[in-house]
């Protein structure tokens, strides 16, 4: 679950000589997406909107028939007779030890990404779920990490190569966002082929930090789990990477 600030001042400018975007928006959910720039938008926003509201539905609905998958922290009873992506959500939150609304912001970036290049085939595509990102792309991109009130925040960058697409690369920190966090991270950022994971991922690596003496040993964890293909933590001035992604000074 993403830990980005509610104005969104951050997607000012994101992409805007190689994207055409638009925002979705319904109930507490709160999208950008962003198609390559030769893609008509008008068709893409009203079929993107209508699956934002399908998912709404399905949770919605879901959570009314058992509430711990909206409250819980920790992982709860996988539900084989459970809607396709309520149980990827589930799925996730026992992977990364995480409560199942952990991954929701990653699950609908995925799960609308996913239906926007069956349906209208764009060359490049990414959706932004309060910094919790779905990415397919065929140049290499680089995605500034925001973290706060770090004097790294916006200064370090992302770099995602095409091979790795497409991927998810999502976003939670404890020092600012309205999202629940244990810890104290300005930013952990976590990619992996699997948006939800990589979602559920990075809220359980932040819930771990309390000082900047933390950051690498809680870097060190992403190392066991084999779909994380990179882990970034920052805290105050200090900061530690690994994974297969490449990090670059902006």
């Amino acid at each position: 679950m993403s830990e980005i600030p509610t104005e969104r001042f951050y997607r000012q400018g994101m992409g805007e000589e190689r994207f055409n975007s638009f925002v979705i928006t319904y109930q507490q959910s709160d999208i950008w997406c962003a198609v390559s720039r030769e893609t008509e938008t008008e068709g893409i926003k009203s079929f993107a909107l209508a699956e934002l509201k399908k998912l709404r539905h399905i949770l919605d609905n879901y959570i009314k028939k058992r509430d711990d998958f909206l409250s819980s922290h920790q992982p709860i009873k996988y539900d084989s007779a459970a809607p396709a992506i309520i149980k990827k959500m589930l799925s996730a939150s026992q992977q990364a030890g995480t409560g199942p609304m952990a991954s929701v912001a990653g699950a609908f970036s995925e799960y609308i990404g996913n239906k926007i290049s069956e349906k209208f085939h764009p060359r490049e595509l990414i959706l932004e779920n309060g910094g919790d990102n779905y990415i397919k792309i065929e140049k290499t991109l680089i995605s500034s990490i925001y973290a706060g009130n770090s004097p790294l925040s916006e200064k370090i960058g992302l770099k995602i190569e095409p091979k790795f697409s497409p991927l998810g690369v999502c976003t939670s920190a404890g020092t600012f966002g309205s999202s629940k966090s244990y810890g104290q991270a300005d930013a952990v950022v976590i990619a992996s082929k699997n948006t939800l994971l990589a979602d559920a991922y990075a809220t359980a690596l932040a819930n771990k930090v309390e000082t900047k003496e933390d950051v690498k040993k809680i870097a060190e964890l992403a190392k066991n789990a084999e779909q994380i293909l990179a882990c970034i933590i920052i805290k105050d001035v200090k900061m530690a990477v690994n994974g297969k992604l490449e990090v670059e000074i902006l």
